[in-house]
């Protein structure tokens, strides 16, 4: 399908790099009744373009609290099929109990690292039918999740990075903000 048949979705998916500013800030609350339709399906569309399987709206340069993540879709190949949206997510319970795992991220691509997070967690967040959900996620779920909604008050993984972890990227860190400068001054 061209841009040219469905004009909401972008024929180029874009994603926000780190060094860009929109990464660090706070995203506001869906509102009743505000239309996100077309942010919903750029999301999913440069999540699945990208290889991801979680993205946050800021990713796309929307800063909106709200999060898309399939973590199914890469073994099943079927894009779409079980897709998960999360507007307006607010962690109710973090378990004492945290497991660690690697974690990278489509904004800091080429990056990973060891992250220490919940095993289990409770949410509250709204559905696309605007219905207030409360729902429980384990394990890899509660990864995605989390690494997602941190994107929503301007936090990267690699700010959970122990210090030594971080001195390791720092090059790497320098690489992707001169990329990311490169792509803002092209498009002015």
């Amino acid at each position: 399908m061209s841009n040219e048949e469905n004009s909401d979705i972008p024929d180029v998916p874009r994603i926000v790099l780190y060094g860009n500013d929109i990464l660090r800030k706070e995203c506001s609350s869906v509102d009743e009744g505000e239309n996100i339709d077309k942010i919903l399906i750029e999301m999913m569309a440069t999540m699945y373009s990208f290889g991801g399987i979680g993205l946050a709206a800021p990713q796309i340069g929307e800063l909106k609290n709200i999060i898309v993540w399939d973590n199914e879709w890469i073994k099943s190949k079927k894009k779409y099929e079980s897709v998960n949206i999360m507007i307006n997510p607010k962690v109710i319970e973090l378990s004492d109990e945290e497991i660690p795992m690697i974690e990278g991220c489509l904004s800091l691509p080429g990056l990973e690292g060891v992250i220490y997070r919940a095993r289990k967690i409770k949410l509250e967040y709204e559905n696309v039918n605007k219905e207030i959900k409360t729902e429980e996620f384990l394990d890899v779920d509660v990864r995605v999740i989390l690494h997602e909604i941190d994107h929503l008050s301007g936090k990267l993984f690699i700010d959970r990075l122990s210090e030594k972890d971080r001195s390791e990227i720092v090059n790497q860190l320098v690489m992707i903000r001169q990329s990311q400068k490169k792509k803002q001054a092209l498009s002015i």
